[in-house]
């Protein structure tokens, strides 16, 4: 990542600090920045950990099922690089993901693409349905999650027992990137079929879940009152916000639909401010320095290509 492309990143998180900071009051939210106890940092971040785990594990099961192994080592590094790719717009610069294992491990992208893209869908659908129950503290949320249940059982259906990849090339979040995909259109069917989405979306949703804890574990140690299931659906709620307005890492509708959230769940506006600038430092920007140092290390490694073992090339596993 060139040094020039993070000064609108920069500017744009300031603006989101400072946004925050005037939501709440200034010197409540500093002193609550600076008093936060630090078991309870060390515990959100762990949670954190927890969620990137997880997801590196369905990372692991979509290249077993494609029938494809890349050594331990560079596998986890790819997979972390791919956190500092979160602060591009939409995650669409998490693609690199399949450019480096092409060029490292001689990966093709028809099968490294489409892992990538069902990270993305997988990910989109557990916070979807973790938010449903955020959305019923906004105006009309009930009707909302409503149609938004009907419409996630729809999509997973459809998906799950029409597990063809030209019908998932036509679902909005794909199209993008159909001309990439249309030599992946097997391994995309693969990963779409019943047993490996269903096992995606458990992974996904447990991870989700995870950071939405952490967020519990943050107001607690800023002593005040919010239940774990409120927590989870207003981390979800949030996050799936920031997904929605394809701005780089969802800086601004993250934050913003957090702390109101928060607020409407009775914490000051101080409280919510200072909850989300926390939340936000031990989720997104701990993911991104795990991204950034991951690359870096990429960076010292030689190519490993002809250490790469396949299963079964070019057939992916049923």
């Amino acid at each position: 990542m060139k040094v020039k492309r993070l000064l609108p990143l920069a500017l744009l998180t300031g603006a989101v600090f400072a946004g925050l900071s005037s939501y709440g009051d200034f010197g409540e939210v500093a002193d609550n920045l600076l008093s936060f106890p630090l078991p309870h940092l060390l515990l959100a971040l762990a949670l954190a950990m927890a969620n990137y785990l997880l997801r590196y594990l369905r990372w692991e099961y979509y290249f077993r099922t494609l029938g494809t192994r890349v050594p331990l080592g560079l596998s986890v590094l790819v997979f972390l690089s791919g956190l500092a790719m979160a602060l591009t717009p939409g995650k669409v610069g998490e693609l690199s993901k399949a450019l480096l294992l092409r060029d490292r491990a001689q990966v093709p992208m028809s099968v490294s693409a489409p892992v990538v893209v069902m990270e993305r869908v997988t990910d989109l659908l557990a916070v979807a349905a973790l938010s449903l129950g955020a959305l019923l503290f906004l105006p009309f949320g009930s009707v909302i999650a409503f149609a938004s249940l009907v419409g996630l059982v729809g999509v997973v259906l459809v998906v799950a027992w029409r597990s063809r990849g030209d019908l998932l090339l036509r679902l909005p979040l794909l199209r993008r990137w159909r001309p990439l995909l249309e030599s992946s259109l097997d391994s995309l069917g693969a990963l779409g079929s019943p047993r490996p989405l269903l096992v995606a979306l458990a992974l996904s949703m447990l991870a989700w879940v995870s950071e939405g804890v952490s967020l519990w574990v943050i107001v607690q140690g800023l002593d005040l009152s919010l239940s774990l299931a409120e927590a989870v659906g207003v981390y979800a709620a949030a996050t799936l916000v920031g997904a929605v307005s394809l701005l780089p890492g969802g800086l601004g509708g993250t934050e913003g639909s957090m702390a109101l959230l928060l607020s409407r769940l009775d914490l000051s506006k101080g409280g919510a401010s200072s909850a989300t600038l926390l939340v936000r430092l031990c989720t997104l920007w701990f993911a991104f320095l795990l991204g950034l140092l991951s690359l870096l290390w990429l960076q010292r490694m030689s190519p490993l290509g002809r250490h790469l073992q396949k299963d079964r090339p070019g057939t992916p596993r049923p």
